[in-house]
């Protein structure tokens, strides 16, 4: 079980023994541009989950914060759609409920109800295109017909 923690924390909070100095000079700058935008670098990842201390960061209307310290998600303050950065000041960590209230608070229920459709709908489409691809592929199995004996 420790191996599986260990391994775990070292995919999502980018946990590392020895994680890797950053290039000469890059500590100034922005992380480089890649072709998803939305690609985090592990050192900003490291860094929200310190400072974050590994927990969802909302908070109700009575100022309590929550509690959830699994299922956790990194969400844009600013989010991204709207121009928000990858940055570790425009990071945060919330749990799935709170991600989605966010979400929703932002963008509106209705938005998000026809964003997780057509995602639903998307992926059914690929899952089924990959079946009928491998379907394709497979070799077909040749049905054996039995021999009759002709008369004399």
């Amino acid at each position: 079980l420790e191996l599986l923690v260990k391994s775990l924390r070292s995919k999502k909070c980018a946990e590392s023994s020895k994680p890797r100095a950053p290039r000469k000079g890059e500590e100034s700058r922005e992380p480089r541009a890649r072709a998803n935008g939305r690609y985090v670098p592990r050192a900003v990842v490291r860094e929200v989950v310190a400072r974050d201390g590994g927990q969802c960061t909302f908070e109700g209307p009575d100022g309590r914060r929550c509690t959830a310290r699994s299922g956790l998600q990194l969400d844009h303050v600013i989010p991204f759609a709207k121009g928000g950065t990858t940055t570790a000041e425009n990071l945060r960590q919330l749990c799935g409920p709170h991600n989605q209230h966010e979400a929703e608070r932002v963008f509106g229920a209705e938005h998000v109800r026809s964003q997780r459709e057509a995602r639903r709908a998307r992926t059914e489409r690929e899952r089924r295109a990959r079946a009928e691809a491998r379907a394709a592929s497979e070799p077909r199995e040749a049905t054996l017909v039995p021999r009759t004996r002709l008369s004399p």
